[in-house]
């Protein structure tokens, strides 16, 4: 199979050391790394799963929708309101030009002096009288528009307030380690150690990333399972992205990501980086928090390791 047809072969995971060779041989630009690789040293790579996207595009996208959506209530609002004052101000003109300026004086219509009771003499209808004498009227839909204004108010603040809470607090993901002293590849989420031996190293490629398998500590049974196995392993994806699209990534990049990492395990960081002794991306992101390393991070890590052990002749032979 040609290389760039074993990267996106979906249908199940692929050995690096099968394509080894090969990228071995790949001429690697010397000057920056491919992205999304961070940073490069005497010990290890780091990779980084950008997320920025969901959270520019996602979080900010869904705020400006409820502020659409506040504006067009507010709006909404707003003209009935000055509906409500430009219809009884032109009921009142009318009357009085019909029947004389003391019609509301002299008249025994007690529902012409009603509508202009609910203006006033200053025939100005303020924000409180708009509420009590038009828009929360007892026999206006049955009295439901206060109830239907609770409702989208709360709607409309509570997803403002999410979407900014969540903008804050959208936590930069720890990247994946590649260390050349330990051979291994780690990282961790929400507390859990995720791991695998560098010369088991899986991959899966689509245009939507390249997936790299972890072995991780099983937290949930699996579906039709009792328990937990003793020894057993759960599989997590580590993606790639180098163009930090969640659905279209450019396939031709995940060669070059590889070979960078298989030449930097292969001959050391003077190959891969020869000019400098280490580099670092100053690019920013902006990002207030991070997901913190486990403070249990060496026992998750042999733990992991131990069960990646037990299970590595059945899963080595499922990939066969």
């Amino acid at each position: 199979m040609d290389i760039k047809q074993h990267l996106i072969d979906m249908s199940k995971p692929n050995l690096l050391k099968d394509i080894l060779a090969k990228l071995l041989t790949f001429t690697l630009k010397r000057n920056i790394p491919p992205s999304p690789i961070i940073e490069v040293n005497n010990k290890e790579i780091k990779i980084e799963l950008d997320r920025l996207i969901i959270r520019h595009w996602g979080l900010t996208a869904l705020f400006l929708t409820f502020v659409f959506l506040g504006y067009t209530y507010t709006q909404n609002f707003y003209e009935s309101w000055k509906g409500s004052e430009r219809g009884t101000l032109n009921y009142i003109e009318y009357r009085k030009k019909k029947y004389g300026d003391d019609y509301f004086q002299v008249t025994g219509n007690k529902v012409a002096v009603n509508r202009y009771k609910k203006i006033g003499d200053d025939l100005v209808l303020s924000f409180e009288e708009y509420l009590k004498n038009f828009r929360y009227l007892p026999e206006r839909i049955g009295g439901s528009e206060l109830g239907f204004d609770i409702f989208r108010i709360s709607f409309i603040l509570l997803g403002l307030f999410c979407s900014v809470y969540f903008f804050v607090r959208f936590k930069r993901l720890a990247p994946l380690i590649i260390d050349r002293e330990k051979k291994l590849l780690y990282t961790w989420r929400g507390g859990r150690v995720w791991a695998q031996h560098y010369d088991d190293m899986q991959y899966l490629g689509n245009i939507q990333g390249l997936f790299v398998p972890m072995g991780v500590i099983p937290s949930k049974k699996r579906w039709g399972e009792k328990s937990i196995p003793k020894d057993g392993i759960g599989w997590a994806p580590f993606r790639i992205m180098p163009d930090g699209n969640l659905y279209v990534n450019d396939v031709e990049k995940y060669e070059e990501i590889l070979a960078y990492i298989a030449q930097f395990m292969e001959y050391g960081r003077e190959h891969v980086l020869p000019d400098q002794p280490s580099w670092k991306s100053t690019k920013k992101d902006y990002l207030f928090y991070e997901d913190k390393k486990p403070s249990d991070f060496d026992e998750q890590l042999e733990e992991v390791l131990r069960r990646l052990a037990c299970n590595r002749e059945a899963w080595l032979k499922d990939l066969k």
